[in-house]
């Protein structure tokens, strides 16, 4: 049953309750992977902006909801606290520039992203073709994909859910490889904690398929806009479980745009989808369920670890011993995480960048 909040109530803080950023080793203490700079346009089915977990300035409020289902809205409410939550939710790119759009003109919306958003900027397309069982990836639309192409051509990263249909993906049609980013559902148990001991398995009405990329937590994920968890007469007050290849989606969506921060920050051209992708499977975790392929697991941390190595390994903000006994790994195993001055080899000269910052924070 729901915790009913009254007006005298105050808001927990759910922050310790959203686990799968964990899950995905999303560092929540790391500035400058939290989206600034990069432009997140989100097409999806409705949203309420004025949740208390949606007071955020970057996000651009000034969207016709005319006519919009309230089962949408919640849909839409949930996608984005994941995305740019505040106060009792922490979102994984909270200072991307959130421009949402309505799903109900989906191609013109698709062709005017291709025309308006910039190289490492993302499009999250939070819709399928059909209803579950019968869903589809929206590429699977003759109408959509050109438009997709596109994006693809100038280094815009659309994210494309799978859908929740448990379908073979390979059993369709054939279509062209269009380049964007596909989306499986995942589920870490048991308790998503432990690293690598962990185990991820597909979820159980996630679609699969040779052609998906990445997965992505999709299960029981608590933000706002559901009521089963706090409920009550005030509607921005409401927070519940979420899941399915909706929740895995943006979660990725949100670590592209993190990706893409911190290489700003770090002074670094941003990510096009090509290298995105590439990017993300290359530091993700297999998940071991070949008859149900679903792309690697993603790993926040050791992406970005991957695209600017950092003596912090684990971002934990300090140099220690973990991070001593990692940098030898990719030594042994001639990991470009641990070229710390750029120069193509891991070297005795990164070791001494190593040892300089060890115990510094």
């Amino acid at each position: 049953m729901p915790i009913t909040l009254t007006s005298k109530d105050s808001t927990p803080d759910l922050r310790p309750l959203q686990t799968y950023l964990e899950e995905i080793r999303y560092p929540r203490n790391r500035p400058d992977c939290r989206g600034q700079g990069v432009t997140v346009r989100v097409i999806d089915g409705g949203w309420r902006f004025d949740h208390e977990a949606l007071n955020n300035p970057h996000i651009f409020r000034r969207v016709s909801q005319s006519g919009v289902r309230e089962m949408d809205i919640r849909h839409g409410t949930a996608v984005m606290g994941i995305m740019a939550g505040t106060g009792p939710m922490q979102g994984i790119c909270p200072e991307a520039i959130i421009q949402p759009r309505l799903w109900y003109t989906l191609q013109d919306e698709i062709r005017q992203a291709s025309e308006q958003l910039t190289y490492g900027d993302v499009l999250l397309i939070e819709r399928c073709l059909g209803a579950p069982p019968n869903e589809l990836p929206v590429e699977y639309s003759e109408d959509l994909q050109p438009a997709i192409i596109t994006c693809v051509r100038r280094g815009i990263i659309p994210i494309i859910p799978v859908g929740n249909s448990n379908m073979n993906l390979d059993e369709q049609k054939e279509i062209e490889h269009s380049g964007a980013i596909w989306v499986g559902g995942a589920h870490v148990w048991p308790d998503g904690t432990g690293w690598p001991e962990r185990r991820i398995a597909p979820t159980a009405d996630t679609s699969y398929g040779a052609r998906v990329d990445v997965c992505a937590p999709a299960w029981e994920g608590i933000t706002c806009g559901p009521s089963d968890y706090f409920d009550g007469p005030d509607l921005m007050r409401h927070y519940g479980m979420f899941g399915g290849v909706s929740m895995a989606s943006v979660l990725v969506a949100g670590t592209c745009a993190g990706i893409n921060s911190a290489r700003i920050a770090a002074g670094k051209d941003t990510l096009g989808v090509r290298e995105m992708r590439e990017l993300l499977v290359s530091s993700g975790q297999e998940v071991a369920y070949p008859r149900c392929p679903i792309g690697k697991f993603i790993d926040v941390t050791r992406a970005l670890q991957t695209t600017l190595p950092d003596p912090d390994f684990d971002m934990d903000g300090k140099v220690g011993w973990g991070d001593f006994f990692e940098f030898a790994a990719c030594w042994n195993e001639i990991d470009m995480r641990g070229d710390f001055d750029g120069d193509g080899v891991v070297s005795w000269r990164d070791f001494n960048v190593l040892r300089r910052r060890f115990g510094a924070s």
